[in-house]
C-alpha cells in the first residue's frame, strides 16, 4: 500500500494521482515532480489533478517528492473572500477575528432592536463582492443602529502572490537545508522561488515576482482610503473600537501546508479551500455557517441577569459560576418553568431546560478540587437524572475531577427507574466532616429501586477510622457494582434485603471491619473478579443472617486480622477459583449452617488461622490447593453429606477427610464397629460398620437424600464366616436378618445410587 500523501504520475499522462493527499489549488498552478513542472488544467478532486499536457519525464509512482505551487491568478482575486470564509467558519469554535452578538440576513436584525448598547449585528448579504456588513447599537434606545459597516474593502495595491520565509542570495540557500518541508527561500538575486521537499532536497526554482492587480484590500470599513485595513484595537463586553491601518500589498502568509509534502500556502487560504473548492460557492459557505450559532449568555450564575432576544431558542453557558469551571452547558427555551432541577430564567423571565447530552455534577456547582463540599451538587444532579421521562438518565463523574465528600450521595433510584454513575476515573474524597456512609441506596420498603449501577471511579476513606463507611445497600433489586477502587473505609459495602447485586472488577483496601457485610436476608449476592486486601479488624466478607445464593468467584483475599469470609446461616454458598492467603483466623468460617456448599479449585495456604470445615449439611470440596495450610480433622458435629476429593496438599498441608455419617441406631440394635453411611460425588450412598441385635429388625434409617428408590436387598456376612441378607427399604430404613441369633452383621459393600 503506498505511504501517506505521496503521488504517481506515468510518463505522457495527464492524470495526477495522490494518495491520502489534500490537492489544493486552481487550474493554472503548477505541479512540480522530480524536477519537472507542468500546469495544471484542472484539480478534480483533493486526491486527483488534470495536466495541461502529457507528463514529460519518467513514470513516477509512490513519490513523496512534489509540490503544488500556487500560479494560478485566481489565488490574487479570492484571497480577501477565502480568508473572510476561514475566519467566519472559526467563530463557531470561538476563534472570530472580531467578535458579534447575532448575524443572519438583514431582516432578522430587527429582532435585536431592544437589545443595549454595543450590541453587535452581523449581516449576511449574500453578495460575493460585499459578503458582510456590521451594525452595532449606537444606544439602548430600540432600533438605533449605527450605519453598517461593510468588511470587505476597496480594490488594494498590486500584492505579492507569496511570502517566502527568508530571502537572499542563492549562495546562501544551504543554511537552510535543514528546514521542514515546504520551507520557501526566494534567491533575490535569481527571481527564482525555492521549496524544501520531503524527505530531502529543494524543488526547481519559480520565477517569483509581483502578482496581478488584487480585486480588493482586506478588510477595509465603507468611505475608507484604498490600502487600508479596518483592525480591532480595543473591546468592551459589547462595544469594539476600530482604527485603520497601511496596507501596501495584499499577500499569503508563510505556514507549512496541511498535506506538508505541498508548497507553502497561507493558512487562511488552504482553510478556505478545504470549504469549497470553488471560489463561487464560498460565500454560500459562509452565510450557512454563521446562520447556525448558539447565544452565549456567560455562566449559569450571570445568566439569570441577562435578558435573551425572543428569536433565540438555544442559549449556552461557559460555566456554571466561572467560565471554565466545567460546568458549561446547552439549555433550550421552553414555555413554562420546568419540574426538573435541570433549569434557569433569565432576566426577561423565560425558563430554559437542560439539552445538553451528558450531565456533569459541574453543571449543578461541583467544584471537584477535592476540598469542597460537592455533595449536594452530586445530589441535585442525581434528582435531574432520576426526573428525566422513562427509565431515568445517565450521570457522568468528570475525568480526573476529585470531589470532595461532606454530605452523603444519595443513589437510592424511584420505582421502575433507573440511575447509573458513570466514575470516568473520578475520585470520592471523604472530607473531615462526613460520618455514617459516604453514599446510600436506601429505599422505602414498599418502593422497590430497580438497576443501580456505579462504574470506573475512587472513593478515598480515613484510614482505621470507624465513623465513616462507603455504600449502603437496601432495598435493590439489581444493582453493579463495577471497576471502583474504595480503600480505607470502616465497611465498604453494607448490604440489606437486597438481591441480584454484584461486584465485578473491584479492588477493596484497608477496611477497618468488613470490605463486605450483609446483615439481613438478601439473594443471588455475586463477587466476581475482584480482590480484597488489608482488613484491618475483623472478616472480609460477612455473611451475618440468612442469605441465599452467594457467589464468590475468580477473586483475590489476601491479609487480614478475622476471616478471609465468614458466615452465619446460608443456603447456597459458591466459592470458586479464588486466591485465600495471610488471615489470623479460620480463613473460611462456617458459624452457622450452610446448606449447599461448593468449594472447588480454590488455592489456600499460608494461613495463620487453622482451616475448620463445621456445620455444612451438604456439599463438595474438590480440586483445590491447600499450601502449608493447617486444617483441624472435621468431625462429624454438624456436618453431614460432605464429600471431599481430588485436593492437592503442599508445603506441609495436612490432608483431611470427611468421616461417615453415623445414624441413630433403632432400638434393639447395637453398634459395634463403626456403623455409618457416606455419599460420594456421584450420588451413590455406601454403608459401612458392623451392627448386632438378638432378632430380625432393623437397625437404623437413612435420611432423605440418601435413600434408594425402591426396596432393595444385599448378601452381608454374619459372624466370622456366615452369610446372611440385609434389606434397605424405601423409607431408608436398614433391616438385617441374622436369624434370631445374636450375630455381628457387616454392612460394608452395600451401595445404592441415591433417589429420594
Amino acid at each position: 500500500m503506498p505511504d501517506e500523501n505521496t503521488v504517481s504520475v506515468t510518463a505522457g499522462s495527464t492524470a495526477v494521482l495522490g494518495h491520502l493527499t489534500q490537492f489544493v489549488g486552481f487550474a493554472g498552478d503548477t505541479f512540480n515532480a522530480g524536477g519537472l513542472s507542468v500546469p495544471v488544467a484542472a484539480v478534480v478532486s483533493t486526491s486527483e489533478l488534470t495536466l495541461a499536457y502529457g507528463w514529460p519525464g519518467p513514470d513516477v509512482i509512490d513519490s513523496a517528492a512534489w509540490v503544488l505551487m500556487p500560479t494560478a491568478p485566481d489565488w490574487s482575486s479570492t484571497v480577501a473572500l477565502h480568508k473572510a470564509i476561514v475566519e467566519a467558519n472559526a467563530w463557531r469554535n470561538g476563534k472570530f477575528p472580531f467578535p458579534f452578538n447575532a448575524g443572519g440576513p438583514i431582516a432578522k436584525r430587527d429582532l435585536f432592536d431592544g437589545e443595549p448598547t454595543g450590541f453587535t449585528f452581523l449581516e449576511l448579504t449574500g453578495d460575493q463582492d460585499d459578503p458582510f456588513r456590521l451594525y452595532g447599537k449606537m444606544s439602548d434606545e430600540s432600533g438605533d443602529w449605527s450605519v453598517g459597516q461593510t468588511l470587505r474593502g476597496e480594490k488594494g495595491a498590486t500584492g505579492d502572490n507569496f511570502q517566502p520565509d527568508e530571502t537572499g542570495p542563492f549562495a546562501d540557500r544551504g543554511n537552510y537545508d535543514d528546514r521542514d518541508p515546504g520551507f520557501a527561500y526566494l534567491a533575490d538575486d535569481q527571481g527564482l522561488l525555492y521549496f524544501r521537499l520531503r524527505p530531502t532536497g529543494w524543488s526547481t526554482g519559480v520565477p517569483f515576482g509581483k502578482g496581478d492587480k488584487g480585486d480588493s484590500g482586506a478588510g477595509v470599513a465603507s468611505g475608507g482610503a484604498p490600502g487600508q485595513a479596518l483592525v480591532k484595537s480595543a473591546t468592551t463586553d459589547y462595544a469594539t473600537t476600530w482604527e485603520t491601518i497601511d496596507k501596501d500589498f495584499v499577500g499569503l502568509g508563510s505556514v507549512t501546508n496541511k498535506s506538508e509534502a505541498q508548497m507553502v500556502a497561507s493558512g487562511a487560504i488552504s482553510e478556505a479551500l478545504d470549504l469549497k473548492a470553488n471560489a463561487a460557492d464560498l460565500g454560500t459557505a459562509a452565510a450557512r455557517a454563521l446562520t447556525e450559532f448558539s447565544y452565549n449568555v456567560g455562566t449559569l450564575v450571570a445568566a439569570s441577569s441577562r435578558a435573551v432576544p425572543v428569536a433565540v431558542s438555544m442559549i449556552q453557558t461557559d460555566g456554571y459560576s466561572g467560565s471554565g469551571d466545567g460546568g458549561a452547558a446547552e439549555y433550550r427555551r421552553v414555555t413554562s418553568e420546568p419540574s426538573h432541577s435541570g433549569k434557569l430564567q433569565t432576566a426577561d423571565g423565560a425558563w430554559w431546560e437542560l439539552a445538553s447530552p451528558s450531565v456533569t455534577p459541574e453543571m449543578f456547582g461541583a467544584k471537584g478540587d477535592g476540598v469542597t463540599d460537592d455533595g449536594p451538587a452530586i445530589n441535585v444532579a442525581i434528582a435531574y437524572c432520576r426526573e428525566m421521562p422513562d427509565i431515568g438518565m445517565r450521570l457522568d463523574l468528570s475525568p480526573r475531577a476529585r470531589y470532595g465528600i461532606e454530605t452523603p450521595i444519595d443513589i437510592a433510584p424511584f420505582s421502575n427507574k433507573q440511575l447509573i454513575i458513570e466514575g470516568n476515573d473520578a475520585q470520592l474524597i471523604a472530607l473531615p466532616g462526613l460520618t455514617g456512609f459516604m453514599v446510600t441506596a436506601d429505599n422505602d420498603p414498599s418502593v422497590w429501586g430497580y438497576r443501580i449501577a456505579v462504574r470506573n471511579l475512587t472513593a478515598i476513606g480515613r484510614y482505621n477510622d470507624a465513623t465513616v463507611s462507603f455504600l449502603r445497600v437496601n432495598g435493590v433489586n439489581s444493582m453493579l457494582i463495577s471497576g471502583v477502587m474504595v480503600q480505607s473505609f470502616n465497611q465498604i459495602v453494607n448490604i440489606s434485603n437486597s438481591y441480584n447485586l454484584e461486584i465485578n472488577n473491584c479492588v477493596f483496601r484497608y477496611a477497618k471491619q468488613y470490605a463486605i457485610i450483609s446483615t439481613t436476608s438478601s439473594m443471588q449476592l455475586h463477587m466476581i473478579s475482584s480482590g480484597i486486601y488489608d482488613t484491618l479488624d475483623a472478616a472480609s466478607i460477612r455473611l451475618s443472617s440468612a442469605n441465599h445464593n452467594v457467589t464468590i468467584r475468580d477473586c483475590d483475599f489476601e491479609v487480614g486480622g478475622s476471616s478471609a469470609i465468614h458466615t452465619e446461616a446460608i443456603d447456597n454458598l459458591t466459592i470458586t477459583g479464588c486466591y485465600i492467603e495471610g488471615y489470623d483466623v479460620n480463613p473460611v468460617f462456617f458459624g452457622g449452617a450452610c446448606a449447599a456448599l461448593l468449594f472447588e479449585g480454590n488455592w489456600l495456604g499460608y494461613n495463620d488461622g487453622a482451616q475448620e470445615w463445621v456445620n455444612i449439611k451438604g456439599g463438595s470440596i474438590r480440586n483445590n490447593v491447600f499450601a502449608s495450610q493447617v486444617t483441624v480433622t472435621p468431625v462429624n458435629t454438624n456436618n453431614e453429606n460432605v464429600s471431599c476429593s481430588n485436593n492437592a496438599f503442599i508445603y506441609g498441608a495436612n490432608r483431611f477427610f470427611f468421616p461417615r455419617s453415623i445414624p441413630t441406631m433403632a432400638s434393639g440394635a447395637t453398634d459395634v464397629g463403626g456403623a455409618g453411611w457416606f455419599l460420594d460425588d456421584s450420588g451413590v450412598v455406601h454403608l459401612q460398620g458392623a451392627v448386632s441385635r438378638t432378632s430380625d429388625g432393623n437397625v437404623f434409617q437413612l435420611p432423605v437424600g440418601a435413600r434408594p428408590g425402591r426396596d432393595c436387598e444385599f448378601a452381608i456376612r454374619v459372624g466370622p464366616t456366615g452369610v446372611s441378607r440385609a434389606r434397605v427399604w424405601a423409607d431408608g430404613s436398614v433391616s438385617i436378618y441374622p436369624g434370631g441369633t445374636t450375630a455381628t452383621v457387616y454392612l460394608d459393600g452395600i451401595s445404592f445410587r441415591a433417589y429420594a
